[in-house]
């Protein structure tokens, strides 16, 4: 909520109250602070008012699934924003990031979830590409880089209180996807400059560990770690409420765990927790995440591929080489052979304090939809082996629900566990299959699509509405749990639709697609 007059003037009011009762904080909240989201205005959206561009969708030729697709395209200007002059004259008195007040729109996830977010903006802005928005996704991510150049890497949100974390990094695939839709050399090297910069970031002590494989060679990777250990601002009263009873250190440590939960985009999964069920065992800061490590690697990778198309042969050599050691890990260190999975791996209790972490470590048991992500990062190059292991894998492991594929198999009633199934892991497992597991890959690819655009437009047909997440065994229903109820908008379900509706097209009246058989019930902790 944006402050109404100076700091200074703000904290001598509060100071100067005689009680501090409900009522009397409330009369202080109504004259000293303005609405929350009063510092965003609705943006013109370059590009909206003229609708989708000639021959847009080709492959959408059912009436019902292209009004759909129609109304989607409206729906970026209901989630374009723009900050109000005075985030840009005083600062001081917003909570939203500077990067944000440039004057460019932006497009925000929706309902609560009022500003930039970090691994949202990725999924919105693929699908603001489908839609030949390029001006648009232009803004967005030249806002993302100007976050990276304040502040050194991109926050987990724009506002001020989330600079003490990020999200999953996929910036360079915000980079390559833009620069794919409209070359220009100027912006990738001033995105180079930037990847650089966030790529320190995630390589640098505490976020990197140092483990020793069974050869003996000492492998280098990361893992998420907030700058605080503190409850999170925007949910205080949560954390607060989590930790009560415990002493401050313990307290303090349980807050980094729960921030650095945020951080991962998982907030919250029996994926971070010792004992799978309760928030008080979160021990996130000691888990070194499959799906974080292979993001790195595509990074790395990314970063390899622009710096060669600029010229910038030494920095191009570098990250192939950086590429190269973080891939021998992932091989050496997160791939379970008989699982067809690439697995998180859980640190000694005494490594999450250090600098470099711990050799003590063993991977996790856990079966989670973010196993597979490196499929989709290129981890396992098309046509081997191990590409058609981690499709085995996927196949079998019970996450390819009636209606979705499912994050966890853990039910306990977190938003990032089952029966939950959310768009960009969904978007991620079908391209890793479409892209690197051959005609069986694709086949499932395709029948993933055809699953996920039936509950989304169940969902939309039924209500009108686009939800966060999705129940994976009934098309349509909403995704539940968590600290929050299910939202609409939603940015990262509209992009994901559109760009398969891109891909594959759609007919609702077609029958539903074959070969995805239903889990057992979820596996109780």
């Amino acid at each position: 909520m944006p402050l109404a007059a100076r700091p200074a003037d703000v904290a001598a009011a509060f100071e100067q109250l005689d009680r501090r009762d409900n009522v009397t904080l409330q009369h202080f909240c109504n004259r000293w602070l303005l609405p929350a989201g009063s510092d965003l205005l609705p943006a013109a959206a370059p590009g909206l008012a003229a609708g989708p561009p000639p021959g847009w969708l080709p492959q959408v030729q059912n009436a019902e699934a292209r009004t759909w697709a129609e109304a989607l395209f409206s729906l970026w200007g209901a989630l374009c924003r723009q900050a109000t002059p005075d985030v840009a004259a005083h600062p001081e008195r917003h909570s939203l990031l500077q990067p944000a007040a440039q004057g460019r729109p932006f497009v925000v996830p929706g309902a609560r979830f009022r500003e930039q977010y970090y691994w949202d903006t990725f999924w919105s802005l693929r699908g603001l590409l489908v839609c030949g928005l390029h001006d648009l996704a232009k803004d967005v991510l030249c806002t993302m880089l100007a976050a990276v150049e304040q502040f050194g890497f991109t926050p987990n949100g724009l506002r001020s209180y989330y600079l003490n974390r990020s999200q999953p990094p996929l910036l360079s695939q915000t980079v390559a996807a833009v620069h794919a839709s409209a070359p220009d050399l100027a912006l990738l090297a001033r995105a180079l400059a930037a990847l650089q910069r966030e790529h320190a970031y995630w390589t640098s002590s505490p976020k990197a560990v140092e483990l020793q494989g069974p050869d003996g060679r000492t492998h280098r990777l990361s893992r998420y770690w907030a700058a605080t250990d503190q409850p999170r601002p925007e949910a205080y009263r949560e954390d607060v409420a989590t930790a009560a009873g415990l002493d401050g250190a313990a307290a303090a440590a349980l807050w980094r765990e729960l921030a650095s939960a945020a951080e991962s985009g998982w907030d919250f999964s029996s994926r971070w927790l010792d004992d799978g069920v309760s928030l008080r065992s979160c021990r996130t800061t000691r888990v070194v995440p499959a799906d974080l490590n292979a993001l790195l690697y595509q990074m790395e990778c990314n970063i390899a591929s622009f710096a060669a198309e600029l010229g910038e042969d030494e920095v191009a050599a570098r990250f192939r080489a950086a590429a190269a050691a973080r891939l021998q890990a992932i091989d050496a260190l997160l791939w379970d052979e008989r699982g067809g999975q690439w697995r998180d791996l859980v640190l000694a209790a005494d490594a999450s304090g250090g600098s470099t972490g711990s050799s003590s470590f063993e991977q996790s048991s856990v079966v989670v939809a973010s196993n597979w992500v490196p499929l989709y990062c290129g981890c396992a190059p098309a046509g081997t082996a191990r590409a058609a292991a981690a499709l085995a894998g996927l196949r079998r492991s019970n996450l390819l629900a009636a209606a979705g594929v499912a994050v966890t198999l853990r039910e306990t009633g977190q938003q990032w566990d089952w029966p939950n199934s959310w768009p960009p892991l969904t978007c991620m497992l079908l391209e890793g299959c479409a892209s690197y597991c051959g005609q069986e890959g694709k086949q499932l690819a395709a029948a993933l699509a055809d699953q996920y655009l039936r509950s989304a437009y169940a969902a939309w047909a039924a209500c009108g509405r686009m939800f966060e997440k999705f129940d994976a065994q009934q098309a349509g229903a909403p995704g539940g749990g968590g600290e929050y109820q299910c939202v609409d908008g939603f940015g990262w379900t509209n992009g994901v639709a559109l760009l398969l509706l891109e891909r594959y097209g759609w007919d609702p009246a077609a029958g539903a697609a074959a070969g995805l058989g239903s889990p057992p019930a979820a596996t109780q902790p």
